[in-house]
């Protein structure tokens, strides 16, 4: 077969973050931090919050504030508890991902 070059690797992946919702918290890599209206900060569940979490502001942790992805592959280990040791199993742990979408998906955020 042919080998797709890296150009080809990072613009599927792009396509697959897209399409995974994936720009949903994180458009073009970045991040949705902001505020509610009613002046609480836009937080997250990805599925990684435990007891173990801890609490914010004497409460149970609801969410996490989204991390833009800009040098995601330097900042590791990865998710708000450092969980994940790879950013594969960061992305892992984020959503179903197709075998076939993993390694564009990797190629686009490592090119971030």
């Amino acid at each position: 077969g042919v080998r797709a070059s890296a150009a080809d690797a990072v613009d599927e992946g792009r396509t697959a973050f897209a399409s995974l919702g994936c720009d949903d918290c994180h458009p073009g890599g970045g991040t949705d931090s902001s505020w509610l209206p009613d002046g609480r900060p836009l937080l997250h569940d990805v599925g990684t919050l435990t007891a173990a979490s801890g609490d914010r502001l004497g409460a149970p942790l609801w969410g996490i504030d989204t991390p833009s992805l800009l040098g995601v592959w330097s900042t590791g280990p990865w998710l708000h508890d450092g969980s994940a040791l790879t950013l594969t199993d960061a992305v892992l742990r984020h959503a179903s991902v197709d075998p076939a979408q993993l390694d564009p998906l990797l190629a686009y955020l490592t090119s971030l």
